[in-house]
């Protein structure tokens, strides 16, 4: 790979062919999104390269094999950009206690094609992770994302930097998913917990960390698509802290949908860390009041209207300039309760705007602005 990177979707890369051709990988730059398939042969091998990442990071995973295996065969590598959660933690490895993961994700290495036996070392390289003190990083194992995280083989301190870390562990057996882990400090804030409830027609959330760096405060956000989102609360961080910190915010105004929240975490110093999504769905709203919502506003060309809690019906829209003239009028069906419309304003000039929506009987009025 020298330049760009390679998305496999439903299919894989498969460098070698056999035991006896074992194929090579030269890297300069780029990553593998999807699965990355490699061949052993049942010798000891070294730092055998999967180049897996993100579009935006390349965290590449190495195998060396220091005990060879009883038997050849393929190991599949990918980098899934998800949150690995926290199950089974804290671990203490040798008085070492390990509490929080990464989130940003995990790296799912199986064994095929007959492949067994064998003791191996793996490194992990945990680029844009933002972390504070890499040296306390560890090496995590699991079965599968249903088991808990677990400590196999023997720790190795981490190398590279807070920017590009690599993580290390030595004389491990067997193959599942790894993850990045690290002691009070070693992350810039270490979530234990982010859940949600449906309460009276209100969504509560709540929030906990056990450890903050430089922590100003955190964002609390909505969306029905997984891909545009609503700030809902603002909350104070504690700045830098080693303790159990709790959090909660209120949605007063839940989409009455499948609803998607998230936190991102603000630095001091403006750098944003987002946490992933949790997912929720409440069945008793049926008193909540129909709302529209409209996104991006500042926009540039489209306007997206989001129908929420409203039944299929026809629906009037009308953009009004400043001047209180209607320059735009169309009608949109609503399909369903979480129904977006989309609406294209490019020939509209920058300026101040009001969108009117009418819909059920019912009349909403919003300023938006083209910029």
């Amino acid at each position: 790979m020298t330049d760009g990177n390679i998305t496999t979707g439903a299919n894989l890369i498969s460098i070698g062919t056999s035991t006896a051709n074992l194929g090579t990988v030269s890297h300069t730059d780029g990553s593998v999104i999807g699965d990355i398939r490699r061949w052993f042969d049942s010798n000891t091998s070294s730092n055998v390269v999967f180049t897996v990442g993100t579009v935006d990071y390349y965290r590449p995973a190495y195998i060396s094999y220091t005990t060879a295996p009883t038997s050849g065969g393929t190991l599949t590598a990918s980098f899934n950009a998800s949150d690995p959660t926290m199950n089974g933690l804290t671990l203490d490895d040798g008085g070492n206690i390990i509490e929080a993961t990464a989130i940003e994700g995990y790296w799912p290495i199986n064994a095929g094609d007959g492949l067994a036996g064998g003791t191996y070392d793996v490194d992990l390289t945990a680029t844009g992770l933002g972390v504070i003190d890499y040296t306390q990083l560890w090496l995590l194992k699991r079965a599968n994302a249903a088991s808990p995280w677990t400590l196999n083989g023997t720790h190795e301190t981490a190398t590279g930097s807070n920017e590009e870390p690599t993580v290390h562990r030595n004389g491990l057996s067997g193959f599942s998913e790894f993850a990045v882990g690290g002691k009070a400090g070693a992350l810039p804030v270490e979530l234990v917990e982010f859940n949600a409830a449906c309460e009276n027609g209100i969504v509560k959330l709540n929030c906990a960390t056990i450890s903050e760096i430089n922590n100003d405060y955190f964002i609390v956000e909505k969306s029905t698509d997984l891909i545009h989102y609503y700030e809902v609360s603002r909350i104070k961080g504690s700045g830098n802290s080693n303790s159990l910190k709790y959090y909660s915010a209120l949605d007063k105004k839940p989409f009455f949908s499948q609803s998607y929240y998230r936190l991102k975490q603000v630095d001091y110093d403006g750098t944003i860390r987002t946490f992933h999504p949790i997912a929720l769905k409440c069945d008793n709203f049926e008193n909540s009041e129909p709302e529209i919502l409209v996104y991006p506003n500042p926009f540039n060309s489209e306007l997206n209207i989001v129908f929420d809690n409203i039944s299929e019906c026809k629906a009037k829209i009308e953009i009004i300039n400043e001047m209180g003239k209607t320059i735009i009028t169309q009608e949109a069906y609503i399909e369903n309760s979480a129904y977006t419309e989309k609406l294209d304003l490019n020939k509209l000039p920058p300026a101040v705007y009001y969108l009117k929506v009418i819909a059920k009987d019912q009349v909403f009025n919003i300023k938006v602005i083209k910029q």
